[in-house]
């Protein structure tokens, strides 16, 4: 579980320098969407 976390985590503060890593913005799930092969970005 603890692997899940920290993915999560990365992908809330990425490019954020404000951002806390407990929540995540619109932008960065649909990057993380993306690059787990959940939508395929077009």
């Amino acid at each position: 579980m603890r692997t899940k976390e920290e993915s999560f985590r990365r992908f809330a503060i990425h490019g954020d320098t404000r951002a806390t890593g407990r929540d995540m913005n619109g932008k960065n799930w649909s990057k993380l969407c993306k690059d787990c092969g959940v939508i395929d970005g077009k």
